[in-house]
């Protein structure tokens, strides 16, 4: 049957291949940015799980309870001492871009992935799905929209230049 993001992944199975993914932001988070995006904030990733199952886990607490996106947005509102659910060790997913993910998440944005899931792995290619990560992450970048990851094709291919 599969799903909205990849024709043969399950919402809690992945075909175990990999899965680019957009999430657009909140505006709000234009406020952490000197230069804003008229068009808006993005975040580019890339999983071996499906889509689904990857954004569940960014929403989910170590003890296995489920945090609605809309509801962790309201939390945020609050002061910081009167949070159900604050920005601490307690979630599943910790790395430096998911706070932001947490705080702002909007939508996902499958009409701006421009690469068909799922990315079959090759092993004769093993960097095939970072390498359109930061492809996609670069083309959205140069339609307008701000990346708030620092993914991108041309600074890895500089990286490994050096």
């Amino acid at each position: 049957m599969g799903t909205e993001f990849c024709k043969y992944c399950e919402d809690d199975t992945s075909c175990k291949n990999g899965h680019l993914y957009v999430i657009q932001l909140r505006d709000e988070i234009g406020h952490r940015y000197e230069n804003k995006s008229e068009k808006g904030y993005l975040y580019v990733g890339e999983t071996g799980l499906s889509v689904e199952e990857r954004g569940r886990k960014n929403f989910t607490r170590k003890d296995g309870s489920y945090v609605k996106p809309d509801d962790l947005y309201s939390d945020r509102k609050k002061p910081l001492d009167e949070q159900q659910w604050p920005e601490d060790d307690n979630w599943e997913y910790d790395t430096k871009s998911i706070p932001h993910i947490r705080n702002y998440f909007l939508k996902y944005r499958p009409d701006l992935v421009h690469y068909e899931n799922p990315i079959v792995y090759d092993k004769s290619d093993p960097n095939k799905l970072k390498r359109l990560e930061g492809k996609l992450a670069d083309k959205l970048r140069n339609r307008g929209w701000r990346v708030i990851n620092k993914v991108s094709w041309k600074n890895r291919a500089s990286q490994t230049n050096d």
